[in-house]
């Protein structure tokens, strides 16, 4: 949606919800230039033209690694750079309308990739922090503004939905979400552990400050199917998988996985159905098309 169709200055007192999906990053990755020689802005712009760009790489250009998907690591640092860009542009049109003061602003991402790190290349596969550990951010209204807080703790995506509705004074209906300013204030520090299942249930986890423990079950020949374990404070790579070895920690977070599992499979199974051309040719425009 084009920036001048927004709500104007005299408009801002007016409610108003704006989903905005940016693609960026994602393969094939095909940064614009100057992102995809190595350059970025040498600092926020807002809506002005940038003046000056400085290197976040030695620049050159940058040819496929993995040439089925597009992907190269460079060049997927620089659709990161050009979101960025986008953010900021976003944030300063909002703040130019007056909008700003008076509005939540939520980043997130859906998901995370890998870069390399277990075998895998460009392809969001398994449960590890590199695909469930992902970035969000809020920016509050001016009038629940505190000093820039980086919290530690741990959230799930799912909260978002109960937390905006609640800055918006109303109230989420049956929810696993939680709201995060309760979630993370009055001395709180978030979950004490937080879930996660692979689509096409192919692998469930369950992550806590200390440990990560889950099952595969269809991701061959990516990694076998099983239980893992990862001591995360010693292997935050989650490399030595320590299941099977008898810890008390693996029948624990076990149980607590099981239980998470039966609770989640009341809920009601969703009813399949085919999907329409259309329906067909708007996935494969985003990409999703042929397990990419």
């Amino acid at each position: 949606r084009d920036l001048h169709s927004f709500p104007t200055r005299r408009s801002s007192d007016l409610p108003f919800f704006i989903w905005l999906h940016l693609f960026d990053p994602h393969t094939p990755h095909t940064p614009p230039e100057p992102y995809a020689l190595g350059f970025r802005p040498a600092g926020p712009q807002g809506l002005a033209p940038v003046r000056a760009w400085i290197p976040f790489r030695p620049p050159a250009p940058r040819g496929f690694e993995e040439p089925v998907l597009g992907a190269q690591r460079d060049l997927y640092y620089g659709e990161v750079a050009y979101l960025d860009r986008q953010v900021g542009r976003l944030l300063d049109f909002l703040a130019s309308r007056g909008l700003l003061r008076n509005t939540v602003v939520a980043v997130v991402a859906d998901h995370g990739e890998n870069l390399g790190e277990h075998g895998i290349r460009y392809r969001h596969i398994g449960l590890f922090d590199t695909t469930t550990h992902v970035p969000l951010m809020i920016r509050w209204p001016d009038r629940w503004r505190h000093p820039a807080n980086r919290i530690q703790g741990l959230v799930q995506t799912i909260d978002l939905y109960p937390t905006l509705l609640a800055a918006a004074g109303l109230k989420a209906d049956r929810t696993d979400g939680q709201d995060l300013r309760e979630l993370t204030g009055k001395e709180r520090t978030g979950r004490r552990a937080v879930f996660s299942e692979h689509a096409g249930r192919l692998g469930v986890s369950v992550r806590t400050q200390d440990y990560r423990y889950g099952l595969n079950q269809g991701n061959m020949p990516f990694f076998p199917d099983g239980p893992y374990l990862y001591d995360l404070r010693a292997d935050p790579q989650e490399v030595q998988n320590l299941a099977g070895r008898g810890l008390p920690i693996e029948k624990e977070l076990n149980g607590l996985l099981l239980r998470w599992l039966a609770d989640r499979r009341k809920s009601p199974t969703p009813r399949l159905r085919d999907l329409t051309e259309e329906e067909v040719q708007r996935l494969k425009a985003l990409g999703y098309a042929g397990g990419g």
